[in-house]
């Protein structure tokens, strides 16, 4: 890892050197104050809906795969060998998972792309908690990755419409934060709930409870309402 860590900083430092500042652009003009924006921009109460979708929708994907490998070793029997296998090919649904819902939200808009992927979601939870099976995980995990990839798109795209393009350079790096909570949160919540309850079953519980009670009904009951016009 140390190595890995070592080559990624080379290559970042290489790419880096050749970037260039475009001489048409004005910072001032453009970005105004700074402290005035970012104030306007966490006073927004569309900005932490979206934030907290995006944290929804993070955190099932991203609990379930920090655990991925033993979740198939100990629900479903599958062996530790082939389970490195699945995860490469899980990982393609990943990127998929981008340009896919990169299209659907372009066609359909927020709300439809972020409602079914929490439905996609809620369907994985329960099929994996009540039907575990070698068939079931592998479909099951497909949808996970690919509802992954999709909320890496959709709400980095939503964000635009509800804060001013001119502020998007700062709302980015405030929305990723809720990347990492999610995979904070999530992948101690199902290490936690393995120790407790000895069985990663449960997580499906806590999911689709997630899903719920601070995706689908938080952005049908104030995000359609307040924030769609």
């Amino acid at each position: 890892m140390k190595f890995i860590g070592i080559a990624y900083l080379g290559v970042s430092l290489a790419i880096a050197s050749f970037a260039k500042v475009n001489p048409e652009f004005r910072g001032r003009e453009r970005y105004g104050d700074i402290g005035r924006d970012l104030i306007d921009i966490l006073s927004s109460k569309c900005f932490w809906s979206v934030w907290l979708q995006y944290f929804t929708g993070l955190f099932t994907p991203l609990a379930y795969i920090g655990y991925v490998k033993q979740i198939g070793v100990e629900i479903v029997s599958i062996k530790p060998e082939v389970m490195g296998y699945l995860i490469a090919i899980f990982s393609i649904f990943n990127g998929i998972g981008r340009v896919v819902y990169g299209k659907l939200i372009d066609m359909k808009g927020f709300l439809f792309s972020a409602i079914l992927n929490y439905l996609l979601t809620v369907f994985a939870s329960v099929t994996l908690w009540l039907y575990p099976s070698y068939t079931t995980f592998i479909l099951t995990s497909i949808i996970i990755y690919l509802t992954l990839g999709g909320w890496m798109v959709i709400a980095p795209t939503e964000i635009r419409t509800v804060i001013s393009s001119n502020k998007y350079s700062l709302t980015w790096p405030l929305l990723m934060t809720g990347y990492s909570t999610a995979v904070f949160v999530g992948t101690v919540i199902a290490g936690l709930i393995r120790d407790v309850t000895g069985s990663f079953k449960s997580l499906f519980i806590v999911s689709l409870f997630t899903t719920l009670v601070l995706g689908l009904i938080p952005i049908y009951m104030f995000y359609r309402k307040m924030c769609k016009h």
